[in-house]
């Protein structure tokens, strides 16, 4: 009843439980305690905030770092996979690659705030991708920006010179513009 009976925000719920040992009890007092007054007002247009409310538990549950790289998901276009290595240029700058990125995306896919393809690209559900959104809010430039500029960390002789990793060439110049470096 919490979860409002959507699938979502009991799938998302549910993979907290699990993955925080938490029992139902403690994820029905986080859902309770979720300030749905709050998520309202933030998502006037959603008429369902206890998916959102899910979700909001669920991230606030992860530790700070965890939480920050789950935030800069937000950049990412909108019903595009979000391949891996995209990802690794991204959170190169915080030592975040190989096992430990990995283990990352497995942490988001268990938390049900992610799914992976086949191909192992990360997919997020438009709810959280507009939760992702609003959370960044005036970050999101930023946060284009910084992805830009792994990028051309990574290629110091230019992006003309880089490999086509299956993203860079694709995306990265919707990335410059969303940075507002045009």
């Amino acid at each position: 009843e919490a979860c409002g009976r959507l699938p979502l925000a009991l799938a998302t719920i549910g993979a907290m439980v699990r993955a925080d040992e938490l029992d139902w009890a403690d994820a029905r007092g986080l859902l309770d305690n979720a300030d749905l007054a709050d998520l309202e007002a933030r998502f006037p247009d959603y008429p369902y905030p206890s998916v959102l409310a899910a979700i909001e538990v669920s991230v606030y549950a992860m530790g700070d770092r965890e939480r920050a790289r789950y935030l800069d998901l937000a950049i990412f276009p909108e019903d595009e996979p979000i391949p891996e290595v995209a990802l690794a240029v991204l959170w190169s700058r915080n030592r975040l690659t190989g096992a430990k990125l990995r283990r990352l995306l497995g942490t988001l896919v268990a938390r049900s705030l992610a799914a992976r393809d086949q191909a192992g690209a990360l997919w997020l559900h438009d709810l959280q991708r507009m939760y992702l959104q609003q959370q960044a809010g005036t970050d999101l430039r930023c946060r284009h920006s910084q992805l830009v500029d792994a990028y051309l960390q990574r290629y110091p002789t230019g992006i003309g010179r880089a490999k086509n990793d299956g993203y860079c060439f694709q995306w990265l110049p919707w990335h410059l513009a969303q940075a507002g470096r045009l």
